[in-house]
């Protein structure tokens, strides 16, 4: 992506000159210049709606907002054909202050841009655009439905599962693909997708979908504060029920396959999800009418995905009475901060499940709070189910999310204490899925003999 780190570059350069202008004579009798804040802005938000959410960018677009609007009152006298040399009036403290700011933002959205063009990573075998009629939000929703083909060997042949895969909401099946090379040299075909609004990006066709500004600030808001504020995660819990919906739209597409998509393949299903899509599987392997509409469904592996929809804010006593101060201390009382916590009451697991986590989830430092909702859906489950992490990865190890947003695994490691992973945290991931859906496909095999032997037997 060296054209994302060019554009960038093309914005530093177009903010320092009105910037540098008080210090060189050539450049005062040029007016042109109160124009280029502007263009770099729109550049930078053109690079925003082209490339989806850049963390990394957001404090150079927010420099470039601010220098905009410092120049409206020279734009105008542009406009107008005024003289304004107010610039020549400006302190040089000012103007070497904004270039140590520009500087600032600037390198940091070189530095933690992504260099990588290519990444290593499985080829998909087979793509298709599905729309779906317009439901209760409204309007049509557009899937991208992927199929990367797995190698067939291995001890179990045929037998292999599909891997049915909800990607992460940001960086989507673009982020995923080293996980699914990994999964296809084991031997096992994955079926994922991508939604447009939702996944960032949704990919299909050659082209890329963003989703709004707004919505992604929205998400990485809900994720960060899902476990502090009710607001976010309420937010939280509506991303965790569109991922549910997703869920059953995939599996469905596994009944009915598209013709050549997946013939010959074998119809057991083990479904693994990231992020929401995790914490949205395993809110669906706790209802009984899900797991009795899928039989299929062996498994679901849960990817760095605590529900938050499972956690209940505290109540507090409210006064009663119809006095008016007392009617005015129960409004006043609905705004204190409320702590959400675990019910006491869980709702089983009825389908088998495996949690992978962090490393740090046996660390009180790092996971109290973060997988209080995973152990207990692990202590109460009511079908086999557990939990498998890598001992140095973090929450964004388990797909190529550096690769792609390497400031969030800098900032992760510098405000976190988290080290990076000694261990291919990917292969690793691989390497749990593929075991526990080769373990839910022998014991599957283990129950069919023995119903046979049952009903042979005299």
């Amino acid at each position: 992506m060296w054209d994302l780190a060019v554009l960038t570059a093309l914005a530093t350069f177009l903010l320092a000159l009105p910037l540098i202008r008080p210090f060189f004579k050539g450049l005062w009798p040029i007016n042109g210049l109160v124009l280029l804040p502007l263009t770099a802005f729109l550049i930078l938000f053109g690079l925003f709606r082209a490339y989806g959410f850049r963390p990394e960018c957001l404090p150079l677009l927010l420099f470039a907002a601010f220098l905009t609007i410092a120049h409206i009152p020279a734009l105008f006298s542009l406009i107008n054909r005024l003289h304004n040399d107010d610039f020549r009036d400006r302190k040089p403290i000012v103007s070497a202050l904004g270039l140590a700011v520009l500087a600032a933002s600037s390198a940091c959205a070189l530095y933690f841009s992504p260099y990588q063009d290519t990444r290593e990573g499985a080829a998909y075998s087979y793509e298709a655009e599905i729309r779906e009629a317009p439901g209760t939000e409204g309007g049509s929703i557009t899937r991208y439905l992927r199929v990367y083909s797995g190698s067939g060997g291995g001890s179990n042949g045929g037998d292999r599962a599909v891997i049915a895969l909800i990607p992460p909401l940001t960086g989507s099946v673009e982020i995923i693909e080293p996980l699914c090379g990994r999964l296809n040299e084991a031997g096992y075909t994955v079926v994922t997708f991508s939604r447009q609004g939702l996944d960032n990006p949704a990919a299909g066709g050659g082209r890329e979908f963003h989703r709004p500004l707004y919505e992604s600030i929205r998400l990485l808001w809900s994720a960060l504060r899902a476990r502090d504020s009710v607001l976010a995660n309420r937010t939280a819990g509506v991303y965790e029920e569109k991922r549910m919906a997703d869920a059953g739209w995939l599996l469905d597409c596994l009944r009915k396959p598209e013709p050549g998509a997946l013939a010959g393949v074998s119809p057991r299903i083990v479904a693994a999800g990231y992020g929401a899509g995790g914490a949205a599987l395993s809110l669906l392997a706790s209802d009984p009418a899900f797991a009795a509409k899928y039989p299929e469904l062996l498994g679901f592996v849960s990817i760095e995905g605590p529900p938050a929809s499972v956690l209940t804010p505290e109540s507090f006593p409210s006064p009663s009475g119809g006095k008016p101060w007392e009617v005015l201390k129960r409004f006043f009382l609905n705004f204190r901060p409320r702590k959400l916590t675990v019910p006491d009451t869980i709702r089983p697991l009825l389908i088998p499940g495996l949690f992978i986590t962090a490393g740090q989830i046996y660390e009180e430092k790092y996971s109290k709070g973060r997988y209080d909702a995973i152990r207990a859906m692990v202590r109460g489950a009511g079908a086999p189910s557990g939990l498998r992490s890598l001992a140095d990865a973090n929450f964004l190890d388990y797909a190529d999310c550096a690769g792609r947003y390497p400031i969030y695994q800098w900032l992760l490691r510098h405000t976190s204490g988290y080290a990076p992973a000694q261990e291919d945290p990917v292969r690793a991931c691989a390497s749990f899925i593929a075991d526990f859906a080769a373990d839910q496909i022998m014991k599957t095999i283990v129950r069919h003999e023995e119903a046979e032997n049952e009903n042979a037997a005299p």
